[in-house]
This record gives C-alpha cells, sequence and structure tokens, in this order.
C-alpha cells in the first residue's frame, strides 16, 4: 500500500500497522501479535481504523523452530477465535536456512491438499510457483514472480497461485506491503526511496560543484544523471505494488 504508516502500540510483543494512500484515510489496518522469541503467531487485518465493523481476516502461525509449519486464515464479520478448521497450509522446509521446499493448500483435514512447489534463485527468493499433475504426469509453473533489486515484486503472471513467502524465502504481508525478517520488518518500497533520495541529494552537490572545479561540465553532467536517477526512483517508489 502507499504512504504506509507504521505504529508499535499496546503490548511490547503486539504491533499496529495503518495503510493509506498519500493524502487519504487509513484503509486497512493490520495487527500483529509475537511471541517470547519474537515469532509472529497471530495477524488480524481490519478494513478502516481499528474496531469497525467491517469483515476482519484472521491468520495464525505455528513454528517448528523458526520457521512456520502450519497457516490457519479465517475471514469473519467480527471477533471470532480461529479452530483447526481453519487449517489452510501445510509448509516443508529443508536443512539450509530458509530452505522452502512445498507448501500445501489445505481446503479439508480429511483429504490431502494440493501441493505448490516454490522455485528459488540463490538467493532464495521465490521466482516461480510450480504444480503437478499425477494424472498427467506434467509439471507446470502457475505463476512466474519478478522483483526488482530492492526485494519488490514488479509483477507475476497468476496473481490465483500464491505463496506466503517471497523475497529471500520469508513472509510477506500484502496488506501491508512489510516483510517479516524475525527481529526486524523490511520495507523494500521504502529502501528504494531513500536511495532514490540520496542519489538526488549526491547529484545537486556534484552540480554545485561543477562552477568550481577543472572540468567542471563532466561534473554537472554526472550530477544531472544522478538527480535523474534519483527522481526516477522516488517517482517509482510512489506506485502501487503487484
Amino acid at each position: 500500500m502507499l504512504g504506509q504508516k507504521l505504529l508499535f502500540t499496546g503490548l511490547p510483543l503486539t504491533g499496529v500497522v495503518q495503510t493509506a494512500t498519500y493524502g487519504g484515510a487509513v484503509d486497512h489496518t493490520v495487527d500483529y501479535a509475537y511471541d517470547y522469541a519474537n515469532r509472529l503467531v497471530f495477524r488480524t487485518v481490519d478494513a478502516g481504523r481499528s474496531g469497525g465493523t467491517v469483515p476482519i481476516q484472521e491468520s495464525a502461525y505455528v513454528y517448528d523452530g523458526n520457521q512456520i509449519a502450519l497457516q490457519f486464515d479465517k475471514i469473519v464479520g467480527g471477533p471470532s477465535a480461529l479452530s483447526a478448521s481453519d487449517l489452510s497450509h501445510r509448509y516443508l522446509w529443508g536443512p539450509a536456512i530458509d530452505q522452502l521446499l512445498a507448501d500445501e493448500h489445505v481446503e479439508s483435514l480429511e483429504t490431502a491438499g494440493d501441493v505448490v512447489w516454490p522455485l528459488v534463485d540463490n538467493l532464495g527468493t521465490v521466482r516461480d510457483l510450480a504444480t503437478y499433475d499425477s494424472n498427467t504426469d506434467v509439471t507446470t509453473i502457475a505463476n512466474h514472480h519478478v522483483y526488482d533489486a530492492y526485494g519488490n515484486r514488479t509483477s507475476q503472471t497468476n496473481s490465483a497461485v500464491d505463496c506466503l513467502f517471497g523475497y529471500t524465502a520469508r513472509q510477506y504481508d500484502e496488506v501491508s506491503s512489510l516483510q517479516n525478517n524475525l527481529n526486524r520488518w523490511y520495507d523494500a518500497m521504502q529502501h528504494k526511496r531513500r536511495i532514490g533520495q540520496i542519489l538526488l541529494l549526491v547529484g545537486l552537490l556534484m552540480a554545485g560543484k561543477s562552477g568550481i572545479v577543472v572540468g567542471g561540465e563532466d561534473w554537472l553532467m554526472l550530477g544531472l544523471i544522478l538527480m535523474l536517477l534519483g527522481a526516477v526512483l522516488m517517482l517509482i517508489s510512489r506506485s502501487p505494488k503487484n
């Protein structure tokens, strides 16, 4: 979301994130709760300011070590407790750090769900989500993700097939546009915006220096290029995510 505002309120192991368009009213409020090890264990999404009567989405996470093994999701019209029947995902992890192997989409506790196989790059970033049809013995790339250098997902081919984990195989919240790195939240869009501000500032300094040094034309040109790059990054960082 654009213009996200991060607020920490309440107990030390709770937090609130409010999202809004630039200059607009709050459109979502996301409440987070953590356990003693700083692991995210509960998430609630309220469309609007906290305490409204609009539908609420609740999610809970069960861990095996520092990795999410089970995910529970529920959409309700008011406060309601999650139950075992709300199990939505089972995750399989490998022995390496953040090595996601499989994501089972659970529809029923009585039968096995459809398995999505994440295909990752050298950073562990989920680039493709593959599905296997046992009847035809065919594996299909159901969704392909494209990321920029900062971890922003710039495009995908099929949003209907998705995974909780994305850049560097860390949990991503599509409502708050934040990535959970266990002990801190990472805002990829804000990082891009800050890089743009730095380039803009350096470009201004170099352009200003062009009049007092030998070969000032080169300094001016380089400064203008950096200012242009900085402005582009800042403009892109204000655009909605895919």
